[in-house]
């Protein structure tokens, strides 16, 4: 996936989730209001009080990654982090779902403006469950795993990662071949290319090698005319 894509599906999928956080928080503010004022009947209100506090609570996580994170750490904070909080928020997401369908998925409101609103909070839950576990799956595909493979899973507790806006990918995975571990892609690709200068050495050394064992300083050489061969008389070496 490339940065533009990645771009692209980051602001799709935060975008998304702060817009339903949104309306399930004004939602369940709302149920919770209209609840209280029929006739002081308080029926549910408490799972519904759940809805309202994980929407909260995911406005304020958004808060750190759209502006503490880019603006006060430079995007750059502990992997570890952010994959528990994203795990923590797929999880509580889904509790959510879980207790506005149970409550409301049965009912027949008619003009019930409370149940109506109840029934309402069961898809927007749904789909900020499934978002967050769209983005944490994402999360572990494109950071987590591929830095675990190069440098282990310890570093995720001792060095900061940086990531681009959204804090899903992250801005640069290290490859093997940084910090002392082997690139075997830069080593095939090097097969065959010459790095230093030992091998041009080595057929100089052979050539006089060759040059100094096919001549002797003793030896004589004759031009010839051609066409006539000229013997030279062995003289032994001193």
């Amino acid at each position: 996936m490339n940065a533009s894509t990645q771009q692209l599906v980051t602001y799709g999928i935060r975008g998304a989730q702060l817009l339903f956080s949104f309306l399930l928080l004004a939602l369940s503010a709302a149920f919770i209001g209209d609840i209280h004022n029929f006739d002081g009947f308080h029926w549910n209100d408490g799972r519904v009080s759940f809805t309202l506090a994980i929407s909260i609570l995911t406005l304020i996580y958004f808060a750190f990654i759209g502006g503490a994170l880019p603006f006060s750490l430079a995007n750059t904070t502990y992997s570890v982090v952010i994959l528990v909080l994203e795990a923590w928020f797929t999880l509580v997401w889904l509790i959510s779902f879980a207790l506005v369908a149970d409550n409301f998925g049965s009912f027949s409101c008619f003009d019930v403006t409370w149940c109506k609103i109840g029934k309402s909070l069961i898809p927007f839950a749904l789909f900020n469950w499934l978002l967050f576990t769209a983005s944490l799956v994402l999360l572990i595909i494109f950071t987590i795993v591929p830095s675990t493979k190069v440098q282990g899973a310890s570093q995720h507790f001792k060095s900061k990662t940086t990531f681009n806006l959204g804090a899903i990918f992250a801005a640069t995975i290290p490859v093997k071949g940084e910090e002392g571990i082997a690139n075997p892609a830069a080593n095939e690709a090097n097969v065959g290319i010459n790095t230093s200068d030992d091998e041009p050495r080595e057929v100089k050394d052979q050539v006089t090698t060759t040059t100094s064992l096919d001549h002797h300083p003793n030896d004589v050489v004759l031009d010839a005319p051609v066409g006539e061969t000229t013997e030279v008389p062995s003289k032994p070496y001193p």
